[in-house]
Formats: structure tokens, C-alpha cells, sequence
């Protein structure tokens, strides 16, 4: 008997857990201020990115703080949400929309990679 993925086993993590939206948007969250280093009780669902939370340096050899958020990002879309980007329909600029984003893919094919980069699995 052949044993086929569903959706909801691929948002289970190493551990079999399955994590709420307020469990995704917390962790999120977490995620974007220990890559700006900044505690995260002082961190604003408000804040933008290149704005509020700067990079703390430009290079073109190596990523800084808003390069891995953007890796991030587009490490979980799928093609319904890029497709969405090319089209105008869905921008991210503040740690809110990073922490939605988050959520949105979490329910979708790659929520096990969603947790990953959240640390979500340890």
C-alpha cells in the first residue's frame, strides 16, 4: 500500500506538530528581529523594511539582514503567489505582511519549509 503526502503532513515538522497562525506569526516575527538583532517585544507589526529595520551593511558578496528576508520570502511562495507579485497583487513591506506571508504559505504545499526557517521543528 502506497502512502500518498497531503497537505496536512507536509506542514508537520520533524516533531509531527502542527502549528496555529498566532504560533507562525510569533515565530515569524522572532525570526525578523534575531536577523536585526533587536528584541522582539520592541519589534512592530508596523515596521518597515529599508525603512524602520535598515541593513547594517551593503555588499555584493555577502547577504545582509534584508537580503535573508527576501530569501526567506520567496523560499516559501509557490507559484500562485509569485504570479500574484508579477502582477502587483501582493507586496511585502512591513513585518506584519513578512509574519501573513508566512501564514498563507504555511497553509500551503511547502509548510514544512515555512517552519524550518522559522526554527519552528527544534
Amino acid at each position: 500500500m502506497q502512502h500518498h503526502l497531503t497537505i496536512a503532513d507536509a506542514r508537520m515538522t520533524n516533531s509531527g506538530k502542527n502549528f496555529s497562525d498566532e504560533e507562525i506569526r510569533q515565530a515569524a516575527k522572532k525570526h525578523i528581529a534575531n536577523i536585526f538583532k533587536i528584541n522582539h517585544d520592541d519589534l512592530s507589526y508596523d515596521a518597515v523594511f529599508g525603512k524602520d529595520l535598515k541593513p547594517s551593511f551593503v555588499s555584493d558578496w555577502k547577504d545582509n539582514e534584508l537580503d535573508i528576508i527576501s530569501d526567506d520570502i520567496h523560499d516559501v511562495a509557490d507559484r500562485q503567489i509569485q504570479k500574484e507579485w508579477k502582477a502587483g497583487a501582493s507586496i511585502i513591506l512591513t513585518v506584519g505582511d513578512f509574519c501573513e506571508h508566512m501564514v498563507r504559505c504555511y497553509h500551503k504545499k511547502y509548510g514544512w519549509s515555512v517552519a524550518d526557517i522559522l526554527g519552528l521543528h527544534e
